[in-house]
């Protein structure tokens, strides 16, 4: 659920920014060749928004029937799907990407670790793909590292869980972060032990 909350943040917080940006070319005033220009970019702005919208209320239908069926696994993986794709669809990389995060989320929770592998395999993947700043997509790694070193340590492929965790202290170690690299020491530590 918190995933989820997290998501519809986020696009909140984008339809904020579209507003207020929609708010601002709504109040400049402009000669009149230019009018024609402006509404039709106003519309087109108008037309993105309740798309934007609706694809949200998809989203968040998906969410819902996710958790309604969380204890059907067919059900469960057919609405996931549903978000993964309305996510892609919306053109919205932050919103994509945090549709498949979510995905392997609830792979996790239900223990179907091999799905949330492929979840945050393709998470991680398509950090790389997306134009987006370095810094989060160096915080999108250290999350899908952490998160495949716990599925295949669930898995008890311990090498592979391993392999994946001392990732995720590089990635630590690489964006400076002392917590993430406490906890990296802490979850190999147990893969020894």
């Amino acid at each position: 659920i918190r995933p989820a909350i997290k998501i519809i943040a986020q696009v909140t917080e984008n339809l904020r920014s579209m507003i207020e940006t929609k708010k601002k070319l709504d109040s400049v005033q402009s000669n009149s060749d230019s009018k024609d220009r402006d509404e039709k970019k106003h519309h087109d702005h108008y037309k993105f928004l309740e798309d934007l919208d609706s694809r949200i209320t998809d989203i968040l239908y998906e969410i819902d029937q996710c958790l309604i069926n969380r204890r059907f696994k067919h059900n469960l993986d057919r609405h996931m799907k549903a978000i993964i794709e309305i996510g892609k669809d919306v053109e919205n990389y932050e919103l994509h990407l945090y549709c498949m995060y979510i995905a392997g989320k609830i792979c996790c929770a239900r223990n179907d670790y091999k799905k949330a592998i492929e979840h945050f395999k393709s998470y991680k993947n398509h950090m790389n793909a997306y134009q987006i700043g370095k810094s989060k997509i160096n915080r999108g790694k250290i999350k899908a590292y952490k998160n495949l070193g716990k599925c295949y340590q669930e898995l008890r492929k311990y090498k592979a869980s391993l392999a994946y965790y001392t990732k995720y202290l590089q990635m630590a170690w690489y964006t400076h972060s002392e917590k993430d690299e406490l906890l990296a020491y802490d979850l190999i530590g147990m893969q020894y032990y």
